[in-house]
């Protein structure tokens, strides 16, 4: 796995932080998708080396992936101040990468010889994550239909969004309109 390093490669990483904090999410199912063999694969495999085990590593991954969807949930709800997960998702970005040039000549981080699927998958959704966090940590946000708990990154001009979906948005306001109605009559 080589990233060149351009803006494109770091807004991929902050999409895969915010896909990889969604894979546990209780609207869905199966909701743990790195606990799934099919939908791990699906998710992990565009990633991989062919021959690395996308199931193993899914499940590998899902310690991290809670540290980094606790950050995500916490940060939406103001609470950005707890050491333990903050360190946790600086010590995934003290990683062994190389930086060099691909065969194109464009400067690229490559990962070190033995660093593995897992570690580099942490340590580019770490790097997503602090990225957004510099960014425009305000458009980071959780969906507000509940039981919803997507997290999405609010990419409108207005910077209003408040549902992860049209879908969810819906939900909403149908129950918005439905207790409206039976407040009323």
């Amino acid at each position: 796995m080589k990233i060149p390093l351009t803006l494109i490669s770091l807004e991929e990483a902050m999409s895969f932080a915010i896909d990889l904090a969604n894979t546990h999410d209780p609207m869905r199912e199966p909701v743990d998708s790195l606990a799934d063999a099919d939908t791990a694969t699906e998710f992990l495999q565009p990633l991989l080396e062919e021959k690395e085990d996308a199931v193993r590593i899914g499940r590998e991954l899902r310690p991290h992936r809670d540290i980094l969807r606790k950050a995500f949930l916490d940060f939406a709800a103001g609470l950005e101040n707890d050491q333990s997960t903050w360190q946790g998702l600086e010590t995934a970005l003290e990683s062994d990468w190389k930086l060099g040039q691909d065969g194109e000549g464009k400067l690229s981080a490559f990962p070190g010889q033995k660093q593995s699927a897992v570690k580099r998958l942490v340590s580019w959704s770490a790097l997503g994550f602090f990225a957004l966090m510099q960014g425009a940590p305000e458009r980071v946000r959780v969906c507000q239909s509940a039981p919803c708990e997507e997290v999405f990154h609010d990419k409108t001009k207005a910077g209003r969004q408040r549902f992860c979906s049209k879908r969810c948005g819906t939900r909403f306001n149908v129950a918005q309109y439905r207790s409206r109605e039976r407040d009323s009559g």
